[in-house]
């Protein structure tokens, strides 16, 4: 378990330290735009829907004021600030959190370099439950190496005075 709580913090580190994805993200009229890099490192451009009503929830979620607070307190932190300082913290939040939700669906496949975001698809942002949910379409090879459609999902939920991420790919 310790193996894996490791690898986890290095996995979070890098997408905040050694960016994987391009700072070309943001939110407008109801979407928040970035790129996801595939598994052989193609950047694709990823849409998700979002309503006003949840942006403000989010604004008010523990896990984001956590992150936030951890993230912009942290003179660690530093670059990663100075590089992310012409977006919002909001906007920061989701970029970085769409990044590890690309990592994890990447990791949940047998064959990670076969993980194709759609190019300007659709994916979701929304919060349920004391959760805040993305889901994202995607393309990879099934068991049989056949390119399917899937879609990722990730969630955050802050409990006991942590993030708590679930994930799995469908």
């Amino acid at each position: 378990m310790k193996k894996v709580n490791s690898i986890l913090v290095a996995l979070f580190m890098s997408v905040l330290f050694n960016p994987v994805f391009s700072q070309n993200y943001g939110l407008k009229d109801g979407y928040f735009t970035t790129t996801i890099k595939s598994g052989v490192g193609q950047e694709v451009v990823v849409k998700f829907a979002i309503s006003n009503e949840n942006v403000e929830l989010i604004k008010t979620h523990q896990s984001f004021k956590t992150w936030d607070s951890i993230t912009f307190n942290n003179p660690k932190n530093a670059d990663f600030v100075a590089l992310h300082k012409s977006r919002t913290h909001l906007e920061t939040y989701l970029y970085s959190t769409i990044g590890m939700a690309s990592i994890w669906a990447k990791l949940d496949l047998k064959n990670m370099q076969s993980f194709t975001p759609i190019l300007n698809s659709e994916g979701f942002i929304y919060c349920k439950d004391d959760k805040i949910n993305f889901s994202f379409p995607f393309q990879a090879q099934n068991g049989y190496g056949n390119m399917i459609f899937m879609k990722a999902y990730y969630s955050v939920k802050f409990e006991n005075g942590n993030n708590v991420e679930t994930h799995f790919v469908n």
